[in-house]
This record gives C-alpha cells, sequence and structure tokens, in this order.
C-alpha cells in the first residue's frame, strides 16, 4: 500500500508537459476587421483588449487563449469619402455592437491543431452581443527565442450574432453584407 501512496504522490509531483505562458506586446499588437457597404470596403481596429495566451507547439492539448475586447474602442479607419467618424460613431449603437449593453467581446479556445509547419487552427467560441457562435480561426505562429508573433484571420456572418444594423449606415441603396472579416498580429514574450 505505501508503495501505490509513493508513485501516486510521485506523479502528482512531476508536472504534465507544462505549457508556455505568454506576455502580450500590446504596442506591437492589432486587432482589427473589415467590412464593406456599397462597393466600399471599411477598416477598423478594437484599440483596448486583453490576451491570455498558454501556447506551446509541443503541448497543443495544454494550449488555450482567451481574448476580452473592450467593444467600446472600436474605430474605424479606412471608410471611404471621409465617413471614418459617421462610422465610428454608428459602430457602438444598439443596432451594431450594441456597447451600453455589451462593453466586452470575447474569444475563447477550446482546441488548437497542428496545420504543419508554422500554421495551427483555433477552434473556439465567439461571443459578441451576447451571442456565441463557434467560430475557426486559421494561423501561424514564428517563435524567435523568446518573442512569437502570432497572426490570423476569419469570417463570421455578423447576422448569426444578432448584428443587424439600424436603419442603413448610409442611406445605401444596398444592405450591408454580413460577412465581417476579424483579423490580428499578437507579438508576446515568454
Amino acid at each position: 500500500m505505501r508503495f501505490v501512496t509513493l508513485v501516486a504522490a510521485l506523479a502528482l509531483a512531476v508536472p504534465a508537459s507544462a505549457t508556455v505562458k505568454w506576455t502580450p506586446d500590446y504596442s506591437a499588437s492589432s486587432l482589427g476587421f473589415k467590412g464593406s457597404f456599397g462597393q466600399n470596403t471599411v477598416d477598423g481596429t478594437f484599440s483596448k483588449y486583453t490576451a491570455e495566451v498558454l501556447f506551446d507547439k509541443g503541448n497543443l492539448a495544454g494550449s488555450k487563449i482567451k481574448v476580452v475586447v473592450d467593444t467600446g474602442s472600436v474605430k474605424s479607419t479606412t471608410s471611404p469619402d471621409n465617413y471614418n467618424e459617421e462610422t465610428t460613431t454608428a459602430l457602438p449603437g444598439a443596432g451594431w455592437l450594441n456597447v451600453a449593453k455589451f462593453p466586452q467581446a470575447t474569444f475563447e479556445t477550446t482546441s488548437i491543431t497542428a496545420k504543419g509547419g508554422d500554421n495551427f487552427e483555433a477552434k473556439g467560441n465567439l461571443t459578441v452581443v451576447g451571442q456565441t457562435q463557434e467560430v475557426v480561426l486559421p494561423f501561424t505562429v514564428k517563435i524567435d527565442g523568446t518573442t512569437a508573433t502570432a497572426t490570423g484571420k476569419t469570417t463570421v456572418n455578423r447576422m448569426k450574432f444578432g448584428i443587424k444594423g439600424d436603419k442603413p449606415l448610409f442611406a445605401l441603396p444596398k444592405p450591408v453584407p454580413h460577412e465581417v472579416e476579424i483579423s490580428f498580429t499578437l507579438k508576446a514574450k515568454k
């Protein structure tokens, strides 16, 4: 019996392959989106977000990523015809991100798989305006010593989150398309 107890104690004392905790460098990172209206593209960013990153190429089962976005930090960056201010004002509104009711959006991985070389795929839950949908996020990670750079993008349908918009954003003859591309660059150190 003592032998079994000793083996159990040793098993608990030896950690499984530890996953590396990465500390984001937000000044060198970005979180953005791209949508369109009419024939024009609208780019935007979120300037405030946090990321908890546990990632190890050798221990993907133990790797996890959680991102919390301050939706009030949304800003349009390249709307055509100087509509940046109008778009930036509209996006936090009730018909779009509804920042007053839902000040945060989150993404949390449920699995990360290798796709060859520096390529990976994260499956996870994206919650925006109180609605959660599973999304697949392809991304790459380049590690140089103690610094990692991850980049990725995916496309989501805003209607699945109940983001229907209010009246047409700029009284356009065509509705705003449903597809929105989300992209990121995250630099971090271990």
